[in-house]
């Protein structure tokens, strides 16, 4: 089973890691009191999740960019790890993409090789 699919096609290479994350978004009321008391009304938990591919070849670069990148909203099947119980569970949510990162590791003999790929995905 692939690690992750975007709009329904899996991942042509699984992330060589990948960092989840989830913040609260509060009411614009929530704050410190005088006192320091800390008021909130949280209105949305919403996911960040960092994906990492390491020693990628130009070819293999382009494809992962490619699925990420054709559309300003995805959908993303992937195992949340507040809402999966099993490692087979799966959930699907819509996210978009932060910014890219792909340092050039070695560029010879027309070959190319990124030391990684990297980007984190927010939960629109």
């Amino acid at each position: 089973m692939a690690m992750f699919k975007v709009n329904n096609v899996n991942v042509v290479k699984d992330p060589s890691s990948m960092e989840w994350g989830r913040a609260r978004i509060s009411s614009e009321d929530s704050g410190r009191t005088q006192a320091g008391l800390m008021q909130m009304t949280a209105i949305a938990d919403k996911v960040t999740i960092g994906l990492s591919w390491l020693a990628c070849s130009q070819e293999e670069a382009h494809a992962i960019l490619a699925q990420f990148t054709s559309q300003d909203f995805f959908t993303v099947t992937y195992c949340d790890p507040v809402l999966c119980a099993t490692s087979s569970d799966r959930v699907t949510k819509t996210f978009y993409i932060g910014d890219l990162s792909a340092p050039v590791h070695m560029w010879t003999d027309g070959k190319q090789m990124y030391s990684n790929v990297s980007f984190k995905i927010i939960e629109r």
